[in-house]
């Protein structure tokens, strides 16, 4: 499936950087939903959602909890994208630290749904 047809659901609660993952993602061809938390991500979530891209530290539920609740019903895979030191968790695919660059965040999220699709 062309990128153009992925649907992103990225999630964080700093505006700026919503933003600004929303401009990267939208203009390489994504469709993009933005979610301020993770209780607002879970209810935007879809069937026809096809990535995550998510803060770790948010008020409220965190990152970790949201991608625990999203992996409870689906194989989506989540990507985090944390200022944390977080080296590793099985609820997510994959962790980028902070600050990221768009090149790195484009490849890690355009090589997991590669990934994903070859398995189906």
């Amino acid at each position: 499936m062309p990128v153009t047809q992925k649907k992103i659901l990225i999630v964080d609660d700093d505006d700026l950087i919503l933003k600004l993952l929303y401009e990267i993602f939208s203009k390489n061809g994504f469709k993009v939903i933005k979610a301020s938390d993770a209780a607002q991500a879970l209810t935007m979530f879809s069937k026809d959602t096809h990535i995550v891209v998510t803060d770790l530290d948010m008020p409220g539920m965190n990152g970790l909890e949201l991608a625990s609740k999203l992996k409870e019903s689906s194989d989506i895979p989540v990507v985090a994208v944390t200022g944390m030191k977080l080296l590793t968790s099985g609820q997510f695919n994959a962790i980028l630290h902070k600050p990221v660059l768009p090149k790195e965040l484009l490849k890690t999220v355009k090589g997991l749904l590669k990934d994903r699709d070859i398995g189906n």
